[in-house]
């Protein structure tokens, strides 16, 4: 693909968070991204993509827009404000895609 965008992201808490240290949590949460891409007319037409849907397929002569949505899992350590409890420091420990 020549160019990816992230559309839309939906997180939701996968598992309860765990307590590492004095306000500092690890948690798992499930995504749902909506992603667009360009890609070459050439490549859509030479190879099958199951898992990809054309949006767009006159962006011009040789490019056209496509899309799917992917559900990753993320583990992540969020750190907390003690008095506010707003995150103040998000680390990502990993991401996970069945793809």
């Amino acid at each position: 693909m020549e160019s990816v965008v992230v559309l839309s992201a939906e997180f939701e808490m996968a598992g309860p968070l765990s307590e590492t240290e004095n306000n500092i949590y690890v948690g798992t949460y499930e995504a749902s991204l909506e992603l667009e891409g360009v890609m070459a007319k050439s490549t859509w037409y030479s190879q099958e993509f199951g898992d990809l849907e054309l949006w767009d397929g006159e962006l011009n002569d040789h490019y056209l827009s496509v899309y799917t949505v992917r559900t990753i899992e993320v583990t992540a350590q969020v750190e907390l404000h003690p008095k506010t409890d707003e995150p103040i420091d998000i680390q990502i420990l990993s991401i996970r895609s069945e793809h």
